[in-house]
């Protein structure tokens, strides 16, 4: 005869843990090291990757005084007990090393403080710093924590207990302290430290009346979880309270002062009295193992709290009393209570418990009639459910949610599991109906297949089978109805219903009576029925469940582990936890994935490595080994189960649902699966869009990520969505629709703005993705979007400091635009031209020159004269001709490359400015510092007028600014701009960017120069490891960095040990070298004045004038425009009032270095530039 039984008590795994921490000052580190003590056993018997720390196994710590900071600490702070305890120490080290005054009265007989409260302030707010919260941040800060906890305090006024919380009062008005005034109120003992003020009151310690707050806690509690019926005990799994050693017994005193100051004290605290009255209370309790007291009794009667030398005599003496044969038994009983701990408790425990014991009484009654024998008070339940339970399901706290949803009292519940398929919701489902058929003997149970109408059928004819329903065959068409018509009857009994993968909102109607649409499933109504339904979709879930939907994510990482070490055969492979880790990652925690692996490495032999690294070889390796199929016993046989497979279904009732949402995962599919931003998903009105991304929200398949404007796809998700394409034979399309929207919104990345340099940085990843799927498709569709794409890649990449990428993306493209479009088709100059930078980037600076020289030729004769692409070519070759020392050439290509770019100011000042850099290198080299200050003083000017102060063209202008003041030797200037300059190149850049790299090596020559020789070194080390890892190591950059290095670190010439250890020297040594600069002119009389070198400012001034003209265009002020002449016309862009005449003998200079440059082969001469 089959006996019910009602399942375990649910205080044995989720009943409330208390913990409660007498005071006592420095013997507090008593309590810590009995607590210290449990927590290490209980760690010992949980095999987590972060140890347990006293806030995640207890509901709630409550503390007075110094025990109130220590509770402080564990529960609010959330240290661990080896952190409390050397703070504590600490704390109370700093606090009690000295006295501020020894008499605790002053002359008008009023208590004192003997302690200093600004150092027990200072120490308290020392603490809380050290746990990275704030001293001002509040106690209870509105934020849901692992535990609850409050310490206790006096009110001054009226001597009433406060309770200070951590979390929201009971209906009680109480303070609003800081984390820093609840320590300092629950340690203010009279005599010892000042009151403190919260609010309009005065407070105290706890100590007056609750020195052992066990009692306070009780109440508390009681108001919490069970404020009705203030029955506290049945909810108890384990309480624990520890006190700070017994004091020892002593007389009442006759002498007057000391029954004052020691018999009143010890009268008012008395916490032994309370101890007992607390076991007395608790005696049944303290018997089943659900209750406990420690207190040190022996040793620790003659230490004063303000002891703090006696730290080691306390752990001693503390750790004696463990080892006692009794206490080891009660730590024991203790530790094995606690392990047992599931989670939280939650608010509805006297609920559940509550039911729990009916459910206890009803299946004691419901036994007796089993036993009885007679027919007519037996009714069997009903059980139609299609699978065996699953030994090796892993527990998680979505059932206890959907349990406490479902059996609720009087109340037909229904519940929704909601989330990604493969995610575990019928697993979770499957062991509630285990559960249910335990806790509920009597309720009858059935599992419904909801994948169609066909199977809900099927499922409807073996449940009227079961309750006895006849049901002739003119009226199965209509049997829905009979049996929601049984069901919703109160003679029915309990009943549960789990209709399994609800997914299609066509299929329901959520009204009891007859559906308008014959096809829509009608469900029960009965305040003894519950209804669960699994469901991929978030709408779906709301529309049935609308008040208890439960939403499935991935596992944790524990959860996990343990899900994988069950299903496979050699368990021992989850102990390397990295490479666990690992794996579980690349299957996003998603129990179908985890336990296909483990059955195919059981099934294979082989390891958790292995395994990874078939899944990363390549895509196709990955997709054959997820659609690996397995046993498993939680699953349909028709069904396919393997995760590649697993969200067909999704997909195609997506495709019904909305062909835009559709779409949106077919593009999806084609990029990269994270970070993707939302503004790729073009849509034709915004209601549309944000619909269509809703429905991909509800079954999972993304996620908006918290920057705005960004969303991920599941990974998995991403592969199988792929496949799926692949399979209909139209990944090829939706890949060339994907080049097409990049192509509309990847801007380029030569483009002036923030905002511009955040979108191409966000598509980056996802068009370099694209390109590389794309490789090897032959398709000429869209082959000049792929190569656009590709140009626009290698500039990103050079931009961003990625310049190995950079280089290969590159010679890609060249090799592309060569075998189809030829060596001299302007495409194929461009992708060389874009090489050519990437060289000079890398200091590759021959290799540059000849790249560049060939593109100049190949241009002259492609264009002609008037071309800005030649301008550009021309001021690259500057730089790189200016590199390696041929400055007389580079200041010829750079004037060309000025004049012909102030032809094309209106298409924006970038090129003109990038050339003014390079001239302003040109002219240090050829040692005309006032030049090129002057030149740098105007870009700084121009920039800021155009792109704002926090631009990184802006920066740059600085940069260049504080390098024109080191030729100057004004090296405070050029350090404060240096400085500035870097930090701003490595915020708005990053640190590996080669701007940044290049920023900092200025600076730690400037310091260098100022004799802050260990600084400077510090910095140069750091800059050539940064040149090795971003340039590589055979860059000339680096070379030299290491060159530097080595001398600064080894050289010590007379000069820097003088400017090391007396500080006029460098001044002096500043002054030469500034005279050396600017050398002085012999005057008639003796005297001298400083001599200037010739300048020639007719380019300066050109520019000047051109820029004005621009700027007024700007501000929309009427300017004749003049655009006619060619290249070497010798006007500006913008016609100017002024008419700039160059010297003859910048003239001559220029055209002797364009024959030298051009052997006179080139078709534009030198002299017509300055006509």
């Amino acid at each position: 005869m089959f006996t019910a039984h009602p399942g375990s008590n649910p205080v044995d795994h989720h009943g409330l843990c208390l913990l409660s921490l007498d005071g006592g000052g420095v013997r507090g580190l008593s309590s810590l090291h009995i607590v210290k003590c449990i927590m290490s056993l209980i760690n010992s018997q949980h095999h987590q990757s972060e140890p347990l720390k006293p806030c995640d196994v207890f509901d709630m710590i409550v503390g007075t005084s110094t025990g109130g900071l220590i509770a402080i600490m564990l529960g609010r702070l959330e240290m661990d007990v080896d952190e409390c305890i050397d703070a504590y120490s600490e704390l109370m080290e700093s606090i009690f090393s000295e006295k501020a005054r020894s008499i605790p009265i002053d002359w008008s007989l009023k208590i004192q403080a003997q302690y200093d409260s600004s150092k027990l302030r200072a120490a308290i707010e020392n603490v809380i710093i050290r746990t990275e919260a704030s001293p001002t941040d509040l106690l209870n800060d509105g934020v849901t924590r692992r535990c609850r906890t409050f310490v206790c305090a006096t009110a001054k006024e009226t001597l009433k207990i406060t309770r200070l919380r951590s979390y929201g009062p009971q209906g009680e008005k109480t303070p609003s302290p800081t984390i820093c005034e609840a320590a300092l109120a629950t340690s203010a003992a009279t005599k010892f430290f000042d009151t403190i003020r919260l609010g309009d009151g005065q407070y105290v310690d706890g100590a007056f009346g609750a020195n052992n707050p066990v009692e306070e806690m009780e109440e508390e509690a009681c108001d919490i979880w069970c404020p009705s019926t203030r029955d506290l005990k049945p909810l108890v799994k384990c309480l624990l309270s520890i006190g700070t050693g017994k004091p020892a017994t002593r007389p009442i005193e006759d002498n007057i002062w000391k029954f004052i100051s020691k018999t009143l004290v010890t009268l008012a605290t008395k916490p032994e009295g309370l101890e007992r009255r607390f076991i007395a209370r608790w005696r049944n309790e303290c018997k089943d193992g659900r209750c406990y007291r420690f207190n040190v009794e022996q040793g620790l009667q003659d230490v004063h709290m303000t002891d703090y030398q006696s730290r080691s005599l306390i752990e001693t003496v503390t750790q004696d009393y463990l080892h006692l044969p009794r206490q080891k038994s009660q730590i024991a009983k203790c530790v094995m209570n606690l392990v047992e701990k599931q989670g939280k408790t939650g608010i509805d425990i006297a609920t559940i418990v509550k039911e729990y014991k009916l459910q206890t009484i009803r299946l004691e009654i419901r036994n007796e009639i089993n036993l009885s024998g007679n027919p007519i008070l037996r009714r069997a339940s009903c059980w139609m459910v299609p699978f065996e339970r699953n030994p090796s399901y892993v527990n998680r706290t979505h059932l206890d949610q959907i349990k406490s949803g479902l059996f609720r009292n009087e109340i037909m519940a229904r519940a929704a599991l909601c989330g990604l398929g493969g995610v575990g919701k019928t697993q979770i489902a499957i062991e509630l109906a285990y559960q249910a058929r335990e806790q509920f003997s009597d309720c009858s149970i059935f599992w419904i297949s909801a994948v169609n109408h066909e199977s809900i059928h099927q499922a409807y004819v073996s449940m009227a089978d079961q309750l006895g329903i006849e049901v002739s065959d003119v009226e199965k068409d209509d049997l829905p109805r009979h049996i929601n018509e049984y069901l919703s009857q109160e003679s029915s009994g309990r009943w549960l219903l789990i209709f399994d993968n609800a997914d299609d909102i066509e299929t329901w109607s959520t009204d009891g009576a007859s559906a308008p649409e014959m096809s829509k499933v009608t469900l029960p109504r009965s305040p003894s029925g519950a209804i669960l339904f699994t469901t991929r979709s978030l709408k779906v879930a709301r529309h049935l469940a609308s008040q208890w939907v439960v939403e499935i994510p991935e596992m944790d990482e524990e959860s996990a582990i343990n899900l994988l070490e069950v299903h496979l055969f050699k368990r021992s492979l989850v102990k390397d936890y990295k490479v666990t880790k690992e794996l579980l990652e690349r299957l996003t925690y998603l129990p179908l994935a985890i336990v296909q692996a483990a059955s195919f490495m059981s099934e294979n032999g082989c390891d958790i490595l292995t395994y990874i690294s078939l899944l990363d070889s390549h895509e196709q390796q990955a997709i054959d080994l997820l659609s690996e199929d397995f046993e498993d016993r939680g699953r349909y046989k028709s069904s396919r189960n393997p995760i590649a497979t697993t969200w067909l279904t999704s997909f195609s009732q997506i495709h019904r649902q909305s062909p835009i949402s559709a779409d949106y995962l077919s593009l999806l599919a084609c990029m990269d699966y994270s970070n993707i931003p939302v503004s790729f998903l073009r849509f034709p009105t915004a209601i549309e869009h944000q619909r269509a991304l809703g429905v991909l929200q509800s079954y999972s398949f993304i996620r908006l990520r918290p920057e705005k404007g960004f969303l991920d796809m599941h990974r998995l998700v991403h592969l199988a969505m792929r496949n799926s394409l692949r399979s209909a034979g139209s990944l090829q399309e939706w890949q060339s629709k994907t080049i097409q929207c990049l192509s509309q919104v990847f801007p380029h990345p030569t483009e002036i703005g923030h905002s511009s340099t955040k979108i191409w940085r966000s598509y980056l990843p996802h068009t370099l993705s694209i390109l590389e799927a794309t490789s090897n498709d032959k398709k000429a569709g869209h082959r000049d979007l792929r190569l656009g794409l590709m140009a626009k890649s290698a500039i990103a990449l050079r931009q961003d400091g990625r310049l190995s990428e950079a280089e290969k993306c590159t010679l890609t493209l060249i090799k592309h635009h060569k075998e189809v479009d030829g060596a001299d088709h302007p495409e194929t100059i461009r992708s060389v031209w874009i090489l050519s930078t990437i060289y000079t980037v890398q200091a590759r600076w021959e290799e540059a020159r000849n790249l560049l020289s060939q593109i100049l030729h190949s241009q002259v004769k492609l264009y002609g004269s008037g071309c800005r692409e030649i301008s550009q070519t021309m001021s690259t070759l500057a730089l790189v001709q200016g590199k390696l020392g041929e400055t007389n050439i580079a200041e010829w290509l750079a004037y060309w490359a000025i004049r012909g770019e102030l032809r094309e100011l209106k298409r924006g000042p970038r090129n003109v400015l990038v050339t003014m850099t390079y001239m302003i290198n040109i002219y240090l080299a050829q040692g005309r510092v006032s030049d090129a200050t002057a030149m740098a003083e105007l870009i700084h000017s121009i920039t800021l007028k155009t792109c704002g102060p926090d631009h990184p063209d802006t920066v740059a202008a600085e940069g260049i600014l504080g390098l024109t003041y080191q030729q100057q030797g004004r090296w405070k200037d050029a350090e404060r701009v240096a400085t500035k300059t870097f930090q701003r190149s490595k915020d708005m850049l990053g640190p590996n960017h080669p701007a940044t790299i290049d920023q900092m090596n200025c600076l730690a020559h400037i310091i260098n120069r100022q004799g802050r020789v260990a600084e400077a070194t510090a910095l140069m080390a750091e800059y050539a490891d940064l040149c090795t890892r971003v340039l590589g190591p055979n860059s000339s950059d680096t070379q030299n960095a290491l060159k530097i290095l080595v001398e600064w670190k080894n050289n010590k010439p007379l000069h820097h040990r003088l400017v090391s250890r007396f500080s006029h020297a460098h001044r002096a040594m500043a002054i030469m070298e500034k005279r050396s600069l600017n050398p002085r002119a012999r005057l008639y009389g003796g005297l001298y004045c400083p001599r200037r070198p010739i300048k020639d400012d007719t380019l300066t001034r050109e520019i000047k004038s051109a820029f004005d003209e621009f700027f007024r265009v700007e501000r929309g002020e009427d300017v004749e425009i003049s655009l006619q002449g060619g290249f070497g016309d010798g006007r500006s862009s913008l016609a100017s009032s002024e008419k700039i005449e160059y010297p003859a003998h910048v003239v001559r200079r220029h055209t002797s270095e364009s024959t030298r440059y051009f052997g006179g082969g080139l078709s534009l001469k030198a002299s017509s530039i300055f006509a």
